[in-house]
């Protein structure tokens, strides 16, 4: 633990960070960011100022079983983990679970599910735009400031297509220069809602007619205007998943809830986080720097208890 945060002052945030969430983990794509100080306060990241306190210095990463992973986005380092069950009060709120693995059968917390009614509007308003009507089965994935992120099925083909559609413009446009695959990459919403990163998966034939997961370790970065902005490799996050299932079982979810690796969040200084169930991580950077608006799931349905809440905070 870094000397400067001493186990009282880790409770504290880590309870905080719990209490921010309200709920303490999210589904797959019901992930809040949240952040401890008011938007028109924060400012970047200052590489050169060792006395750093943006508000969005550090990320709180709290899973299902009680863990919370403090990260340092300027240092690009974990720097402290903890179990809310040990700060919690006696007996505690927070039942003790394992800290082994983020992986768990179920959540300690509630989790928040949004209104289903919110992704078939949402939906329905991408369609109405210009440049949405041609979608074919589009889906409303994540919002961010009034801006959404969809896929659809691409014409003619076995495999996905992304747009972004923009409230303010009535505009939906889809992203260019899509992965020539047949199965879905994993996506996520930048904050901000303006940039969309896509990670690669491939399947791999392995037994008895079996396929692996592998992620490929290549990223996409694509702008509000569909243009790929970047294509990023990164031999860290690429690797198999610990998922071994028929090809006909695949669909559109499985790319990002059976990874190794998991992309758990874009911040809003332009790093891609990444995770495993051990609690390690890798940090990635795009070259970009994004907003501030928090990222909401739409999908209900979708439960992963590998991917956190998440709170910032300056120290």
């Amino acid at each position: 633990m870094p000397p400067h945060l001493n186990p009282a002052r880790f409770v504290t945030c880590a309870v905080m960070a719990a209490s921010a969430l309200a709920a303490g983990c999210s589904s797959s794509t019901d992930q809040m960011l949240v952040a401890l100080a008011t938007p028109v306060a924060a400012k970047a990241l200052d590489p050169a100022d060792p006395t750093d306190r943006s508000p969005y210095r550090y990320l709180y990463a709290v899973y299902c079983n009680g863990r919370v992973d403090r990260l340092d986005l300027k240092n690009q380092a974990k720097t402290g983990s903890f179990q809310l069950s040990d700060g919690s009060s006696k007996p505690p709120a927070v039942p003790p679970q394992s800290a082994g693995t983020s992986v768990t059968d179920s959540c300690l917390f509630s989790v928040h599910k949004p209104d289903g009614d919110l992704r078939t509007q949402l939906t329905q308003q991408a369609r109405a735009y210009a440049g949405g009507e041609s979608l074919e089965d589009p889906r409303a994935e994540e919002t961010s400031a009034g801006r959404v992120l969809l896929s659809y099925r691409l014409p003619g083909a076995d495999g996905l297509g992304f747009a972004l559609s923009d409230r303010e413009r009535a505009l939906t446009v889809p992203l260019q220069a899509l992965p020539g695959q047949s199965l879905a990459p994993g996506w996520r919403l930048a904050p901000g809602g303006r940039y969309v990163l896509l990670t690669l998966n491939k399947l791999v034939p392995v037994e008895r007619g079996l396929q692996q997961l592998v992620a490929t370790g290549e990223m996409r970065l694509y702008d509000a205007q569909g243009r790929q902005l970047a294509m990023l490799n990164d031999a860290r996050v690429a690797g198999p998943s610990m998922v071994l299932m028929p090809k006909e079982d695949m669909d559109r979810d499985t790319p990002r809830t059976a990874g190794h690796w998991l992309n758990i969040a874009l911040t809003p200084d332009g790093l891609a986080v990444f995770a495993d169930p051990l609690g390690n991580y890798h940090f990635v950077e795009l070259g970009h720097v994004f907003g501030l608006d928090p990222v909401v799931g739409l999908d209900a349905d979708d439960y992963d208890s590998r991917l956190p809440g998440l709170v910032y905070a300056a120290q």
